[in-house]
């Protein structure tokens, strides 16, 4: 089977989409752009090829290049994000960030926070003290 070609605006809106959608499942670029299927990266593919679907001037097939599936899966991905868009918090709200009725806060996300704990120059005690209180919170 023939790749389709990827154009540089394909390329620049992965870009664009990309980090909004790993910070907001907490998930690497690179595990979105792998073969792997645990739960919670498959749901970052869904809610990513989704996006780059509401773009019309990408095809199913170029969106399958920059996410290492084919134009099938793409399809896949858009009918599983809608259905779990009308019945999962995580994908209304999703949604509601995409359409613009929301506005997503980097600093509110939990995963977000932690991982920024977890990357930091601060002791080990410092961190689980930082941790502490992250998970703690209401």
């Amino acid at each position: 089977m023939r790749k389709r070609k990827v154009t540089d605006y394909g390329k620049s809106r992965l870009d664009e989409a990309l980090p909004m959608i790993c910070l907001y499942w907490g998930v690497s670029r690179e595990e979105i752009l792998s073969k792997t299927r645990l739960q919670n990266i498959v749901c970052a593919k869904h809610s990513l090829r989704y996006l780059l679907s509401r773009d019309s001037a990408l095809t199913l097939s170029e969106i399958g290049s920059l996410t290492n599936c084919d134009h099938a899966t793409v399809l896949h991905s858009i009918k599983m994000f809608e259905r779990y868009s009308s019945q999962e918090f995580q994908f209304i709200e999703l949604k509601a960030i995409m359409d613009g009725v929301l506005t997503y806060k980097k600093f509110s996300s939990k995963n977000f926070r932690v991982s920024e704990v977890l990357n930091s120059k601060l002791s080990t005690k410092e961190k689980v003290g930082m941790l502490d209180v992250i998970y703690y919170e209401n």
